[in-house]
């Protein structure tokens, strides 16, 4: 069974007795989803963008182990996590992911300026090699792994603070009866959060990020949802949920 998070939560465990082997990549999966599945069957967190002919690194999870990791680059895949001068990082720094090797494809059609952007010579691999910027948030840790930590388009200013959302919806997953949380930006002061199911209390999600994080991550709405509106490409339709809460409030009004 291959599919994103956002589908694959949609799923109970119990009920596909016959799945041995999952596999889920194209949005950041939840830890609590992967220890689920992981009981039953062989998971892998996938990760990888298209630009890189789809998955570029890839890790069995174990639930007993201590971090969800996206494993290692794949066959013929290379990562380096580095930093704004796209110098290497030590093994436990954060940086961005960019993503080198025979996987990278040649660039967006007709679209210099967008290629100039996100690709650039592979200085490590050298021999007229290109390296794809991710825009991934990542660290190596002791054991060559990679952990991902999100996106820097997911890194927003909320009242002069910087607030990483990815950081938000984890901590909601940890809430009681929290399977899938998404945080969003709705102005300069306010951010809003969707969790799954629909019977997750507010309050209680609310109060589980104000006790792990500052008071500026804590989400000013926590709407509940039976299931979190999905892109036709099966990832979560964020634009759909502002929509959402637009009309909610609009009613309340």
């Amino acid at each position: 069974l291959i599919a994103t998070p956002t589908v694959l939560s949609g799923l109970d465990p119990a009920a596909c007795p016959r799945v041995r082997t999952v596999a889920v990549a194209g949005e950041p999966c939840p830890r609590p989803l992967a220890d689920r599945w992981a009981r039953q069957a062989a998971f892998h967190n996938c990760c990888g963008p298209t630009e890189t002919t789809i998955v570029n690194t890839m890790g069995r999870h174990d639930p007993a182990a201590p971090l969800l990791t996206i494993g290692r680059p794949t066959p013929n895949n290379t990562v380096y996590v580095l930093d704004a001068d796209r110098r290497p990082l030590p093994v436990g720094e954060t940086g961005e992911m960019w993503a080198g090797g025979d996987c990278v494809s040649a660039g967006y059609l007709g679209d210099d300026a967008l290629n100039a952007e996100r690709y650039a010579p592979d200085p490590f691999l050298g021999g007229g090699r290109r390296m794809f910027r991710t825009r991934d948030l990542g660290r190596w840790t002791p054991d060559g792994e990679l952990e991902h930590l999100g996106r820097t388009d997911d890194q927003v200013k909320v009242r002069g603070f910087r607030v990483e959302l990815d950081s938000v919806s984890s901590v909601l997953e940890t809430a009681a009866g929290c399977t899938r949380a998404v945080t969003l930006k709705r102005d300069a002061r306010t951010l809003v959060s969707f969790v799954c199911p629909a019977d997750v209390d507010p309050d209680t999600a609310r109060r589980a990020v104000a006790d792990a994080l500052p008071y500026y991550c804590v989400p000013e709405q926590v709407l509940p949802l039976a299931f979190l509106p999905e892109t036709d490409r099966g990832k979560v339709d964020k634009q759909a949920l502002l929509t959402m809460l637009d009309e909610r409030l609009a009613v309340a009004r």
